[in-house]
């Protein structure tokens, strides 16, 4: 039944763990076709075209979720790092200001994890400084090195700079980081 979602559910994750992409592809554009409101299956597409390199594809998805819920988290990140690839600096940042915010906000009261917060603050960063604003730039990243300093994090470069399955994940415009040195920005 192309209407029961739950059996659409269960044909999504056994076309996923085939691994016939195609067959995914297929699957999720018939689904898409019938029911365009489909927030998961407009996550899913987008990061399916991610995957497959299809960025143009991924962007469009992703931004119809988002239309449909703004309070997407992840999918805000996905974004960002997507148009930050693109070399879509104000676009990019935009997306990282409303994935920050959406994590300090979901968060009621805790901290955010620094190892994963940190990374993203960098990025950010860089986008700021990018999409020619070095002041903004300069603050995100005292805020990154403040939060790492806090928080106990030993190496700040590594735990800046490497996500939580141990990938390395970027560097920022304005040089090393290092505990208690002035940064250089713009």
């Amino acid at each position: 039944n192309p209407y029961d979602s739950v059996v659409q559910g269960r044909l999504l994750r056994a076309l996923v763990a085939s691994g016939d992409d195609d067959a995914v592809r297929a699957h999720l554009e018939s689904t898409l076709a019938r029911r365009p409101g489909d927030v998961d299956a407009q996550v899913n597409a987008g990061v399916l075209a991610r995957r497959q390199g299809r960025g143009v594809d991924a962007e469009r998805h992703w931004i119809a979720a988002l239309a449909l819920d703004p309070r997407l988290t992840l999918v805000q990140l996905y974004l960002a790092e997507l148009l930050d690839e693109q070399g879509r600096a104000a676009d990019a940042a935009r997306h990282y200001r409303a994935y920050l915010e959406q994590v300090v906000a979901s968060t009621s009261g805790r901290q955010p994890d620094p190892a994963t917060i940190v990374p993203v603050v960098l990025k950010f960063g860089d986008a700021l400084a990018r999409s020619g604003q070095p002041a903004a730039a300069r603050t995100q990243f005292e805020l990154a090195a403040a939060v790492a300093k806090r928080t106990g994090l030993a190496d700040l470069e590594t735990a800046a700079f490497v996500d939580a399955q141990g990938r390395q994940v970027g560097t920022h415009q304005c040089g090393p980081i290092t505990h208690g040195a002035a940064l250089q920005c713009g």
